[in-house]
């Protein structure tokens, strides 16, 4: 087992090393293949839709086949790297199958999960948007930022991100997902918005508080896991990652077919939708006491 937990952080490491180095030489892309806005919506959102498409057969073959997948995986992942290098001549993920929480929801009580999807995908799509196409294109165009400068953008955000990850989730165990997804959200709308309409202070300070907000993303998955029974856990989690790998995909996709002259429209519908979002949990929470729950 200690082989294969070391194949599987060496596996997310070279998945984060590859999406993080993606968005800073998105406008040298750009601008060397001179793709419009909505050829850069399409070339940044593939990789989200490749995952959708792929998430519910692998959740299903991973029910079956773990300890196999993760020395399937690597090598399909060197493969797409050879092909990528061939042809010119990012999550981070997470495994899709979580072991059943023995603390799930008590008989009676309101599902969160239609409330989990939707922070999940939103979470998502509005990283996405906001690391492959706000951020480097806004950037680029609006402030001219080299490529060193947008990646000091996203080395702001991921020195908070790295952060907060131990006190997100010590707070989370000791005060209950439900109790802290709904202000990881609304800290995401915030940062969200900053980003989006903001001057570049503004955009720094944003930044900031949305590496901050990343911390809990894995909240939504622990939500799920908890209300879910033991033998629908490979099925849903598959059906979470459609929603989510759906808003990797459809981030810098709508993002490159509004254009730059729309790019505000996105984020802000995504802020109102977060904080939407943030603001049912907390309600259905505390009508259905969950807050008193831990977990």
């Amino acid at each position: 087992m200690t082989s294969l937990t070391a194949l599987l952080c060496l596996t997310t490491f070279t998945n984060i090393v590859s999406s993080g180095a993606f968005p800073a030489v998105l406008p040298d892309i750009a601008r060397s293949a001179a793709l419009a806005d909505w050829q850069i919506g399409i070339v940044a959102g593939a990789f989200g839709f490749a995952r959708m498409v792929a998430d519910i057969p692998l959740g299903l073959f991973l029910t079956r086949n773990l300890r196999r997948a993760l020395w399937i995986g690597p090598l399909v992942l060197m493969t797409g790297g050879l092909c990528v290098t061939d042809s010119s001549g990012r999550i981070r993920t997470e495994p899709s199958v979580a072991p059943a929480n023995p603390h799930r929801r008590p008989a009676g009580r309101r599902s969160l999960a239609p409330l989990v999807f939707a922070a999940g995908g939103l979470v998502a799509l509005t990283y996405s948007t906001m690391e492959q196409f706000v951020v480097p294109l806004r950037g680029s165009r609006e402030f001219g930022l080299e490529r060193a400068g947008v990646a000091r953008l996203f080395m702001v955000q991921q020195i908070f991100d790295i952060a907060a990850l131990i006190p997100t989730g010590m707070l989370a165990d000791r005060q209950g997902a439900a109790r802290v997804l709904p202000g990881i959200l609304l800290l995401m709308a915030a940062a969200n918005a900053m980003i989006g309409f903001g001057p570049l202070p503004v955009v720094v300070a944003g930044c900031a508080l949305f590496g901050l907000s990343m911390s809990g993303w894995m909240l939504p998955l622990t939500l799920l896991r908890r209300d879910t029974e033991p033998e629908r856990i490979a099925w849903r989690t598959g059906l979470y990652r459609v929603c989510v790998d759906g808003g990797i995909f459809l981030g810098p996709f709508l993002s490159g077919v509004l254009g730059m002259r729309l790019a505000g429209l996105l984020p802000a519908l995504s802020t109102t939708a977060l904080a939407i979002t943030a603001l049912l949990m907390l309600t259905r929470a505390r009508s259905s006491g969950t807050m008193a729950v831990h977990g």
